[in-house]
């Protein structure tokens, strides 16, 4: 586009301390009082998706409605909307913003025509309105004014607000993206840092340190016995591995043999993992275990001991086009769905971060925290090995426990970590206590938005320059990021919700319902080009065609990635994230489409509808649980809920589920979330044994704190993650346990008792809290 340039009769600037003034020349013939209001009102409805409010001079400034039909003509439109407004006379309708009228007013804007003249006048009140988005609003004024008169017989609804050169800041979607290095294959950048680093230790976990020649010469001996199996270029692997040095070897194996590897994690319930291998047409399995014999698929067993086999080089197989992995996510039909990521696609992304200037070389050290069915990890472990890192395995119970995770992050001496906000609430509260602090440099965001109080606590501790925080924004489909945002003391003191701006190679845009794109400041939903843009969705053509963009302004080619996410340009450019705009929510990081659970729930044959919503229990991080409600005649809610967790990961198994004769829905049919009753808990907590024995008090102290803590009532018996536990409450109510002096437990602890009655039988035989309890007996 062309550059835009301040015309030297516009001005802007200050208005008796007050407010500003732009200039606009209207287009010929002259802009008469009923295409003003035309206009204004046509860009106000796009900017609120509501009826206008307009302040008319009419013997005096009176409230008007605007009603605005985008389906006629310009010129139908101009000529009746003077005489369709009507003035708004009802109590407490809120002020307009803008004005139109003969003359200055107090209003935030108020637009004039000059003297009569074709000279359009905005003053604004830079008290209430920002001087960047009175420019953006009098251009759109201008355009829609240019539209009514030069193309009046086109509809109203077909005007482009953000036509022409417009002013600063430059909109994310208008710049083009940068050509990045993505013709490589993962494994080929990994071998680029074997050959420059064959000594350095490349990673570390479950008592093992692999070098880099290590891990390069035990992935050659695993492609080895994977490509006698079977894999080949073109071909899927499955992976199902705890979290060691051989899933990475097992990882970087599978590319080596032109496969994509399919994350198959162990925990998942067998059903679902039975279901991800079907629909991905996984050949061959690479297993630590034989949890999923079952699927009667060629299996190449791996212990500790594969980190000892050697085996002459294979030729590595595969090109940047070729697929790298295929990772599901939930899906709204009741399916999850398969996300095919190519190799040029996270090479691109590596570049990007190259560009953006982070520094990552031989001296980091990167924590692999997230589980390798999340693409965060594919940041986590080729951000680290493809450039030379050291790469920190985070086991599973540690990654559960924020005291034990926060005292390998400093054996370790980690510095760059990868955390999902709700997890983070509890690292650093750990973190506060100590006084020495951590040495990691660059802390990173995603998955969630970030809780700017926490940030603010952090960066006091942990000044800019020594530990920089980046906010990320990015979805499996567009590959891991998409944006990133410095966060700093000024932006967490203002709670900034933005997201920064598009990462070198990557595009961002927001558009309305009818794909307008809108202007600054204008809510809509967030497109996103570029680089990481994938092909598709895995054997889902529909799927595929209604999210994927294949061309946008007569650019074929150009693929861009509607979100479903609501977000909006702000002020300087940068994009602010506002939520979801459909049926899909967040639940701890994980992206949930609801449908899915909804699903699962009718194929119970005794229920004859449900739905599902999210919501919190009890305070702080990591509370987001799910609600379900089902109608049907005869349903067993019991073993309802344990086909749920048969066949759903734990953060999408709803914590309650109640029955109800009938779903309460809106007058549009849909379903009225507000008249839904208040889920329905757990039993109570019983004041008796089963054997008739009164319950200790150290039960019911635990009872009420496990209550408190998950915000419902619990039995003795209740298991703590099928009443809405999860990693992040059961390290609150250990943390609770340990700041009450009751005892010193460990997230593990909880994991395994699970129940109110194991726990405190834990807690009885701890000889602490034996002591304490025979010192108050004295």
């Amino acid at each position: 586009m062309t550059s835009y340039e301040q015309p030297a009769w516009a001005t802007f600037g200050p208005l008796d301390g007050r407010g500003g003034t732009t200039t606009l020349t209207a287009p010929a013939g002259g802009a008469g009082t009923a295409t003003l209001i035309a206009a204004v009102a046509a860009v106000l409805a796009r900017y609120t998706g509501d009826v206008p409010r307009i302040a008319l001079h009419d013997d005096g400034w009176q409230a008007w409605s605007v009603p605005v039909d985008e389906t006629r003509t310009r010129a139908e439109y101009a000529a009746a909307a003077r005489t369709n407004a009507s003035q708004v006379t009802e109590p407490g309708a809120p002020s307009p913003a803008v004005a139109v009228g003969p003359e200055p007013s107090e209003f935030p804007i108020t637009l004039y025509v000059h003297n009569g003249q074709d000279r359009l006048v905005c003053r604004y009140r830079n008290d209430l309105v920002d001087p960047t988005a009175a420019r953006w609003f009098l251009h759109c004024v201008g355009t829609a004014l240019t539209a009514f008169s030069a193309h009046g017989a086109d509809p109203v609804g077909t005007i482009d607000l953000i036509a022409g050169p417009h002013p600063a800041p430059v909109l994310p979607g208008d710049g083009e993206p940068v050509r990045l290095d993505g013709d490589h294959t993962l494994h080929e950048l990994v071998g680029a840092q074997v050959r420059k680093r064959p000594d350095a230790i490349a990673v570390t976990g479950d008592r093992y340190a692999l070098t880099y020649r290590e891990l390069d010469e035990t992935a050659n001996a695993i492609a080895a016995k994977l490509i006698a199996l079977g894999a080949r270029r073109g071909s899927r692997v499955g992976l199902t591995f705890g979290r060691s040095p051989v899933l990475i070897a097992a990882i970087l194996a599978v590319l080596k043999t032109g496969a994509a590897y399919v994350p198959l994690v162990p925990g998942n319930p067998v059903a679902r993992l039975r279901q991800i291998a079907e629909d991905a047409d996984v050949t061959l399995l690479a297993s630590d275990s034989t949890e999923l014999g079952e699927l009667g698929l060629p299996t190449l067993l791996l212990d500790e001991t594969a980190l000892r086999d050697r085996a002459e080089p294979v030729t590595p197989a595969g090109a940047a086009d070729d697929e790298a992995y295929l990772i599901y996510t939930s899906g709204s039909t009741g399916k999850p769905k398969g996300v095919v990521v190519a190799h040029r696609q996270v090479c691109a992304l590596l570049d990007s971060a190259r560009r953006y200037g982070f520094g990552f070389g031989g001296d980091d050290v990167w924590a692999l925290f997230h589980t390798y069915s999340w693409d965060f990890s594919v940041w986590e472990i080729f951000g680290c090995l493809a450039t030379g890192g050291r790469l920190v395995i985070v086991p599973e119970t540690t990654a559960r426990d924020a005291s034990a995770l926060r005292e390998l992050l400093a054996d370790e001496a980690v510095t760059v970590l990868n955390q999902t906000p709700s997890v983070f609430t509890q690292l650093a509260e750990v973190d506060a206590g100590q006084p020495n602090r951590l040495p990691v440099r660059l802390l990173m965001f995603s998955g969630e938005p970030l809780d700017m109080a926490l940030m603010s606590r952090w960066l006091r501790r942990y000044p800019s320059e020594q530990c920089q925080v980046v906010n990320m924004y990015g979805i499996t489909e567009t590959t891991v990021a998409c944006t990133w945002q410095p966060v700093t003391s000024e932006s967490a003191a203002v709670a900034s919700r933005s997201v920064g701006h598009a990462i070198p190679g990557w595009q961002v845009d927001v558009v309305d319902e009818r794909d307008r794109r809108v202007p600054p400041g204008v809510p809509g939903e967030i497109l996103l080009g570029g680089a990481g843009i994938v092909d598709g969705y895995h054997r889902r053509p529909e799927l595929t065609a209604a999210k994927f963009l294949l061309a946008r302004d007569g650019k074929p080619g150009n693929r861009w990635y509607r979100t479903g996410d609501r977000g909006r340009v702000l002020p300087d450019g940068e994009l602010e994230y506002l939520g979801r705009a459909d049926d899909q929510v967040k639940i701890r990081g994980h992206r949930v489409e609801l449908g899915e659970i909804r699903e699962r729930l009718l194929a119970d044959p005794a229920v004859t509808a449900a739905a599902v919503v999210a919501g919190t229990r009890g305070s702080g991080a990591g509370t987001e649980v799910l609600h379900a409600y089902v109608v049907g005649k005869d349903i067993d809610v019991a073993a309802l809920g344990a086909s749920a967790r048969e066949h759903l990961p734990e953060y999408m198994v709803p914590a309650t589920i109640t029955e109800l004769p009938e779903l309460p829905v809106t007058q549009n049919g849909k379903l009225d979330v507000a008249r839904l009753p208040d889920p329905v808990g757990p039993a109570e907590l019983r004041l008796r044994h089963d054997d008739g024995e009164q319950p200790s008090d150290l039960e019911h102290r635990m009872g009420a704190l496990w209550a408190e803590t998950l915000g419902v009532p619990v039995s003795l018996d209740d298991d703590l993650f099928l009443v809405g536990g999860n990693s992040l409450l059961a390290f609150t109510i250990v943390t609770r346990v340990r700041e009450a002096g009751i005892g010193e437990v460990s997230v593990v602890d909880l994991y395994r008792t699970r129940t109110v009655r194991r726990f405190s039988e834990l807690l009885d035989r701890d000889p602490a809290t034996e002591e304490r309890q025979h010192a108050a007996s004295r």
